[in-house]
């Protein structure tokens, strides 16, 4: 048998998958449309990674190509890339890496389960090393185990996090929820179409809220305002977005809040031109306020200033 990788068409019904290099654990077999597609009009690009084992081929990579091929078009035979028996360890991981890396980066999730088929045959340090840069992470404990932590999460937030939908930070903030709080928020995340930013300021809101009320989180959402907020029909996603972030800021920070509207009457009444600014203090911890004015270069700035100058220390 050679030692080196070979290519073979092989019986699938001799290929066997333990799981224990399966980097999609959380991703349904059955949803493979976009794969089928795929092989129908391209064929198979890349053909599953198999190893010789007692009774028969020990499926590396590729299950969800084998998959496709066995249930969707009726396959019983598949051309393999065949490794010895005797394959190092190290040679296994990096074949894997590079067929899937074969589809394009590895998403957050996939690095996750990739450092933890890592784990099982080498010792943190070697994976730091020859892996973390390789997936374009810091060398670092601290990265390898802020990855590791996202398996914690459970399956249905792990494929939002592979798929984009929920940001892998906002996963490992979700961590410091309870189970039904993890789904709630992917579930809000999903249907209203959040992006990062948004995802951290409702999660950083109603964390907030929720300990200052001594409240479950969904208790935030039960009452009459919030649900036809969620349910309201005229609005879009964004709109519902900014809605609910605007209620929840005013619950948060009620005396702010009227402070700003009360802000946003006043500048109203000043009738300023439109590209004249005027800003408060954060929070409004103080009354000043500034005034930005637009000029078309510097060279007008400083033609300006003089007069402005006077004109501000007659007023004081």
């Amino acid at each position: 048998m050679s030692k080196y990788p070979y290519w073979d068409t092989i019986g699938l019904d001799q290929i066997h998958d333990s799981g224990q290099w399966n980097l999609h654990p959380f991703l349904a077999q059955t949803d493979q449309d976009h794969l089928l597609d795929s092989l129908l009009q391209s064929g198979m690009l890349h053909p599953p990674v198999v190893q010789v084992c007692s009774n028969g081929y020990e499926l590396l990579s590729g299950r969800r190509r084998l998959y496709t091929l066995k249930q969707a078009l009726g396959q019983t035979r598949c051309c393999c890339q065949i490794l010895s028996p005797d394959t190092p360890v190290l040679t296994l991981l990096h074949l894997i890496l590079t067929d899937q890396e074969s589809a394009g980066p590895l998403s957050p999730m996939e690095q996750a389960w990739f450092l933890a088929c890592c784990g099982r045959h080498m010792e943190p340090s070697a994976i730091i090393e020859r892996f973390l840069p390789r997936l374009g992470r810091r060398a670092h404990r601290t990265q390898l185990d802020t990855q590791l932590h996202l398996l914690e999460l459970p399956p249905l937030l792990q494929h939002h996090i592979h798929e984009g939908v929920i940001d892998e930070t906002i996963g490992l903030e979700l961590l410091h929820l309870g189970p039904d709080e993890q789904i709630f928020f992917a579930g809000l995340f999903t249907a209203l179409g959040m992006g990062r930013g948004k995802q951290k300021r409702l999660l950083a809101l109603s964390r907030d809220l929720a300990g200052r009320n001594g409240c479950r989180i969904g208790e935030l959402f039960a009452d009459e305002e919030s649900r036809e907020i969620l349910a309201g029909q005229a609005m879009n996603p964004p709109q519902t977005t900014n809605r609910l972030l605007e209620l929840l800021q005013r619950r948060c920070l009620p005396r702010s809040t009227e402070a700003e509207l009360a802000f946003k009457k006043r500048l109203t009444s000043l009738d300023l031109p439109s590209d004249w600014q005027i800003a408060h203090c954060p929070a409004f911890e103080k009354d000043s306020v500034s005034l930005t004015i637009p000029f078309p270069d510097l060279d007008h700035c400083a033609q300006q200033l003089p007069a402005l100058i006077q004109l501000l220390k007659r007023e004081t």
